[in-house]
């Protein structure tokens, strides 16, 4: 019996027979058990989820099973959709850690690398309302213009600038240390702020980088002596009861939170990759662990600007703020659009239908968050690989939403999809196993020993870099990263791939049979051991 009928029953069966039997005391008897009866009845239903949720958790999951067993090289997936502005659906699929046998669950903790930036830029938006770090301020308000080089311009520069990436100027040094090798201090950072360079649109143009989140967090500590993630803790996590959300990978592990490994999927191999965030490569523009239980209540509260669990929360005028279009961007995710960014959201459309997402991406972990504020609906896809990992998270989100909003569509889109990404896949795995057979064929065109190339390099804007000699073979490291080079085509040269899936070289300057430096990512090196 629908929730509807029992109302019915409830509103005109029970007054009717209250009637008839109101001089019968027997009668009266009988109609109270009923309305007791009836009443618990309701209550029970009325706990339940409704036709519709069930149908859907019924639809949805099998779809994802489905997608799975197709593309066999997603190790786990966790997900949450919200209706209405309240959760509806939250599990996991598949393993957080296939070699220990941990599945992913709904309480599976996945790094979700850019979809930080809504994060930053509600906390943003607060710490504006409170007057420590105003957005309408230059940022030399807060850090001297002598940090930064003339070329920039830094005092026109707003601090909603770099939350909307339009402050016209990026910083590779600073972006490389903060997300990759750690390598960094507060005093080191702003010293690194030199290196910053005028981008390629210019001021007032977005461009997207890391680096104006990057900067906003530096900024803050420099005005509060307290760094970005504690801030985030106090102002958004606790309030929001997000108890399984941080920026601090230290605290996961101490509190023995499942956490899910990264992986590359490639057809026939499911690679575990080694390079896995530390609190020192948690950064302001992708520097967060959540559980799809909490990134359903993170959908909720953007889906009633403030308010959770029947309370305000937040002011709705900041969510006014955050969701609103402060830049043009252009640009498509199928089936998402991009048209403008707000303070850490992208805002464009799905299919007609008005949508905010902000999607993230890093080496084993794919993440889509988004929301279409009209309909009440959002939906977070946390996927712990990077080859597959965004498509299918796409093609999730896509399926929850023509689901909901135009169901007959939902199988015939969402395996039409299915089938472009197997396809693809396919191809992906043909690319791969090609280039590495096409690496494997190479020969060293060192013209020394290896021990000739070994040792203490160092650059100013990146950092110290390590080359040892170890069985015919040179290990390279930088901060966190590390790797077996391999060779490459140039004499004097090897083949890096630091940051897994991204290969680079590195060619030594030999000067009288001596290593004096090497140049890598257009950067010179010097050997100082």
């Amino acid at each position: 019996m629908a929730l509807a009928q029992v109302s019915f029953v409830q509103d005109s069966l029970l007054p009717n027979l209250y009637l008839c039997s109101q001089n019968h005391l027997t009668m009266l008897t009988q109609t109270f058990h009923l309305f007791g009866f009836l009443l618990i009845s309701y209550c029970t239903m009325a706990s339940d989820p409704p036709a519709a949720e069930n149908a859907f958790e019924s639809d949805f999951g099998q779809f994802i099973q489905t997608t799975m067993e197709a593309i066999p090289t997603i190790p786990g997936i966790s997900v949450a959709v919200v209706k209405d502005g309240q959760p509806i659906y939250t599990k996991g699929f598949g393993y957080a850690d296939k070699e220990n046998g941990v599945k992913a669950t709904e309480q599976t903790s996945f790094y979700i690398a850019s979809s930080t930036k809504s994060f930053t830029g509600l906390m943003a938006a607060l710490l504006d309302q409170k007057g420590l770090i105003q957005l309408d301020e230059a940022i030399t308000t807060y850090l001297p213009a002598e940090l930064f080089p003339d070329a920039v311009n830094a005092r026109q520069i707003k601090v909603r600038d770099l939350l909307t990436h339009t402050m016209g100027m990026e910083n590779g040094p600073v972006t490389m240390r903060l997300a990759f090798t750690g390598d960094h201090s507060h005093e080191k950072l702003k010293q690194l702020l030199q290196y910053c360079e005028p981008t390629e649109k210019g001021y007032g143009h977005y461009q997207y980088s890391n680096f104006g989140y990057n900067l906003y967090g530096i900024m803050l500590e420099e005005k509060t002596g307290k760094p970005w993630q504690q801030w985030m803790e106090e102002l958004l996590f606790e309030p929001l009861g997000m108890s399984r959300t941080t920026a601090y990978m230290s605290k996961a592990e101490k509190n023995g939170w499942p956490v899910a490994a990264p992986y590359s999927g490639i057809p026939g191999n499911i690679e575990r990759i080694y390079l896995e965030k530390k609190d020192n490569t948690m950064q302001s523009a992708g520097g967060l662990i959540t559980t799809a239980e909490d990134m359903g209540r993170w959908l909720a509260v953007n889906l009633q600007k403030g308010k959770l669990d029947g309370k305000q929360i937040f002011p709705a005028a900041l969510f006014e703020a955050t969701h609103g279009r402060l830049a043009e961007t252009g640009g498509e995710f199928p089936p998402f659009t991009r048209e403008h960014y707000g303070l850490g959201w992208h805002i464009g459309k799905y299919d007609k239908f008005a949508q905010l997402h902000h999607f993230g991406g890093f080496a084993g972990f794919s993440t889509h968050v988004s929301f279409l504020p009209q309909e009440g609906l959002g939906v977070a896809v946390m996927v712990n690989d990077a080859v597959a990992g965004t498509r299918v998270m796409n093609l999730l989100a896509a399926y929850a939403y023509d689901w909901w909003l135009q169901r007959e569509k939902a199988e015939k889109n969402g395996q039409k999809g299915l089938d472009e990404i197997t396809k693809r896949m396919e191809k992906v795995g043909e690319m791969v196993a090609k280039g590495r057979a096409k690496r494997a064929e190479r020969t060293w065109q060192l013209a020394l020993p290896f021990e000739a190339y070994a040792g203490v390099y160092y650059n100013d804007s990146l950092g110290t870099l390590k080359v040892a000699n170890a069985d015919n073979a040179l290990e390279v490291s930088i901060g966190n990263l590390h790797c077996t080079a391999t060779p490459y085509t140039d004499e004097n040269s090897i083949r890096i791939e630091l940051v897994p899936g991204s290969g680079e070289v590195i060619l030594f300057d030999v000067k009288d049979d001596k290593v004096a430096s090497f140049r890598y990512d257009n950067t010179v090196f010097e050997k100082v051991q």
